[in-house]
């Protein structure tokens, strides 16, 4: 898909939880969301930019044609490594109590724990806000 795609729970709250999907190109995703709008509000969150994978604690305000902007660290972004963008890579993020690992195609590229305010069970997003490179999703599995 090209521009604003988003995949949305209605009311899936999830905390302690694997999820595993498999992403190729410029993406986004949140976990542990505070607001099911994505408009406000806090998350742990994931995104690749540019073929490097960052983890950071999210907090947004604002939205632009129902989707969330002004979305900014908490802290600085965590390196989790290169990713590459042309292909379907498989993403695992385990996360018990904050305690998160995750892994891109089998291999453990990050270990952290989460500031203890952003655990909490929320909601989950997925999906890219960018114009011009195509994303693509498969597999996309939440267990808890």
């Amino acid at each position: 898909q090209v521009g604003h795609v988003f995949y949305y729970n209605k009311k899936f709250v999830a905390g302690d939880a694997t999820y595993s999907f498999k992403a190729k190109g410029t993406w986004v995703f949140f976990w542990r969301g505070t607001s099911q709008d994505s408009t406000s509000g806090t998350a742990l969150a994931l995104s690749n930019v540019d073929g490097t994978l960052y983890y950071y604690e999210c907090v947004w305000t604002g939205s632009t044609y129902r989707y969330h902007n002004n979305s900014r660290p908490r802290t600085e972004s965590t390196v989790v490594g290169p990713f590459l963008t042309d292909s379907l890579n498989q993403i695992r993020v385990t996360d018990n109590t904050g305690m998160v690992s995750v892994y891109v195609n089998d291999q453990l590229r990050l270990n952290f724990t989460a500031t203890q305010n952003f655990v909490v069970d929320g909601y989950i997003e997925i999906g890219c806000n960018h114009q011009s490179d195509p994303t693509a999703f498969d597999d996309i599995v939440v267990a808890q």
